[in-house]
């Protein structure tokens, strides 16, 4: 084998001297490990000395495959430029000839070939049609799952611990801001996600040093600061592939509802970009998922006003909780929370609208959580302490061990100012909840959302305890954990 004799006489003398050490450390029936380790390192350095060509030719099929399914008869996202093929196959041909020529290469030949070809495919790629940086877009499922097809991506609330989601197939962005991601875009064609509703970033999990340390199938979260992706083309013109590091891709879990991250193409891995124009279209409103037939403590990291059907807390007489209505101009700053009314809602409609007190363009956020007259905001998962109020079949009622108030919602705590105003509505208050402390206790927890075994969300739910009451039997799935209802 001509190619045997291109490697160096020292690469070849190390490993006759260990293959000679192992047999005889078996021929002795005592083997030891470094004996072992020696020849792994040894066969190591052999083939990596060795002048193969086989990479170099999958390299070459892989660039060929890539151009042929270039499309570049639009000018549109998801496309390519004029030219970007032909530029390709052309460099394919010119190290193609040189492969299979007759000479027999060097492994310094055969490495500075591969990196042509790894060269011209990234200048391939840099003529793919992305989406523009500064601008709004709705990234939504192209994959051939029925189920899952045309579904939105979109992030639950601010907690940076809670998984990010697909679903809401219908759902206009321009009102549901948490549907909508503005992409903003480096220099290199990287870009990161910024989430209108939650202002948070997606988070690019697989952006670590010791990939296998991320489990594939694991969700994706959000972040406090920018976290960067690549696009990548799908197959099919107006779609792309969302790149996290070198073979795993964005996708959408088809079984829990999450978006994950994925070694594989095709399938739950094509998206495509929609961009949102203009929100001029959801007049300064926004919807925020609630609990229907239930009053709903909310906090939300950004200003809202116009808040028709929503309580603030005046303080308590004796035992008798005190709220009263916000006035049509008033605005509710970031991070206070208050009480909206749902309890003539249908079962149906799990969301509520508020009028926006800056244009979602210019929205700040603010994500320290306040307290309004012993009305607790909260902006991540909350573990609580026992004897906190929650709205529960609307009466407020004293929370267990165990319950958790989810980002985004709230609880009433016994700091609750004595007050000599009536308030338009009331509700008794638990003795407990009086003589409580205000302080609690916070820890992380995982999701609360109620999701079927298909990925299908049943419900939402303000604490762990009770998620699963009355629901039809069946195996449901809550975080990441799956729950029997018999």
């Amino acid at each position: 084998d001509p190619r045997y004799n291109m490697i160096s006489e020292e690469v070849k003398a190390a490993l006759d001297a260990a293959i000679a050490a192992a047999e005889a450390e078996v021929a002795a029936g005592a083997y030891t490990e470094e004996t072992y380790k020696a020849l792994e390192e040894a066969i190591e350095a052999y083939y990596e000395a060795y002048p193969d060509t086989t990479n170099l030719g999958n390299l070459l099929r892989d660039a060929a495959a890539q151009a042929e399914t270039a499309d570049e008869s639009e000018e549109a996202l998801g496309y390519f430029q004029k030219g970007a093929a032909a530029e390709l196959l052309a460099v394919v041909e010119e190290v193609k000839a040189i492969h299979e020529g007759d000479k027999i290469l060097t492994k310094e030949e055969i490495t500075a070939l591969e990196n042509k070809i790894k060269d011209a495919v990234k200048a391939f790629w840099g003529k793919l049609i992305t989406p523009e940086g500064g601008k709004y877009y709705v990234l939504r499922s192209a994959t051939t799952n029925e189920n899952v097809y045309g579904s939105v991506i979109y992030a639950a609330n601010s907690d940076v611990d809670y998984p990010v989601y697909w679903g809401e197939k219908d759902a206009d962005a321009t009102y549901q801001l948490n549907l909508a991601w503005r992409l903003d875009k480096k220099e290199d064609g990287t870009f990161s996600l910024f989430n209108v509703g939650t202002g948070r970033y997606l988070k690019n999990i697989c952006d670590v040093e010791d990939l296998d340390e991320v489990n594939l199938s694991k969700a994706l979260t959000q972040s406090d600061v920018p976290s960067y992706f690549s696009f990548g083309y799908a197959g099919k013109p107006g779609e792309f592939v969302v790149q996290m590091a070198e073979s795993r891709y964005l996708n959408t879990d088809p079984t829990q509802g999450l978006v994950v991250n994925w070694n594989s193409l095709g399938g739950n891995s094509n998206f495509t970009f929609e961009e949102i124009e203009s929100f001029d279209d959801g007049g300064m409103m926004n919807m925020v998922r609630a609990t229907a037939g239930e009053y709903n403590i909310i906090t939300l990291p950004y200003a809202v006003t116009g808040l028709d059907g929503c309580y603030k807390v005046v303080g308590r007489i004796g035992n008798e909780l005190q709220l009263t209505s916000f006035e049509d101009s008033e605005v509710v700053e970031a991070g206070v929370p208050f009480i909206a009314d749902m309890t003539e809602v249908d079962a149906e409609n799990n969301f509520i609208l508020f009028m926006l007190n800056e244009a979602p363009e210019e929205l700040t956020y603010s994500f320290e959580a306040k307290t309004q007259n012993g009305l607790v905001g909260v902006l991540n998962d909350t573990e609580l302490l026992p004897g906190r109020g929650l709205f529960i079949d609307q009466k407020v009622m004293l929370s267990e061990e165990g319950d958790v108030a989810a980002a985004g919602t709230g609880y009433l705590c016994g700091d609750i100012p004595e007050v000599e105003e009536e308030g338009e509505l009331t509700f008794t208050l638990p003795e407990d909840l009086i003589t409580a402390i205000g302080n609690v206790t916070i820890e992380r927890n995982e999701a609360k959302g109620v999701y079927s075994i298909t990925g299908v969300k049943v419900r939402n739910s303000q604490m762990t305890k009770g998620a699963l009451k009355n629901l039809p039997k069946g195996v449901y799935i809550i975080g990441s954990k799956k729950y029997i209802v018999k």
